[in-house]
Parts: structure tokens; sequence; C-alpha cells
């Protein structure tokens, strides 16, 4: 299962992927914390805030979703389910944008 909106509403299985950005995206940061990603073959790049710079920091294919939360919960003073659900959004606009892929 990849990371769509049928993994948002199946969050155990999605929690338990292991998202990377792709080889070829490049992420430059910016002020405040801001990120910009893209991909030179898309042509596209998304700013991300401080926040969403967290998660994509994360997405090297080493941490699971569910550890990615924890960890974005714990940085932010956030409850888990909103940071899980925070998370599992980012991830299904990154992969929507092609810049994600997901190690199940």
């Amino acid at each position: 299962m990849s990371f769509s909106e049928g993994a948002v509403a199946a969050n155990e299985a999605a929690l338990d992927q292991a998202p990377r950005l792709l080889a070829e995206t490049t992420v430059a940061a910016i002020a405040d914390g801001e990120v910009v990603i893209a991909t030179p073959d898309s042509q596209r790049a998304l700013v991300l805030n401080a926040s969403a710079a967290i998660v994509v920091s994360l997405c090297t294919g080493d941490y699971r979703v569910r550890e990615i939360a924890q960890l974005f919960s714990e940085t932010l003073g956030i409850e888990i389910d909103r940071a899980q659900r925070d998370v599992l959004s980012l991830l299904v606009e990154l992969r929507s944008q092609g810049l994600l892929v997901s190690d199940d």
C-alpha cells in the first residue's frame, strides 16, 4: 500500500510504512526554518513550513511513520493522534507531488 487517501483511512497500515524522499529530490533551507523541496524532472517545488520540514528531514526510509509522528509530537508538544494525522496528511501530499516513496 502506498501513501494515498486510502492509506490515511487505513491508519495502522500507513503507520507501519517507512517513507523516503526520492533520491533525486532537492531540499533547500530558506528563511525561518522553512524548506523548498523539488525534483528536477517534475519542475515543481513545494515550500514547507518549519513543522513540515521536521517531517521531511525524517523521510529517509529509516523511520516508520509511527516513529516520525512520535518524534513530531514530542518536538512540537502536541498529542500523538494529532501528530499522526498531520504527518499522514503531509505524506499524502508529498506522494501526490511525486516526491515520496515508501518501503513497505
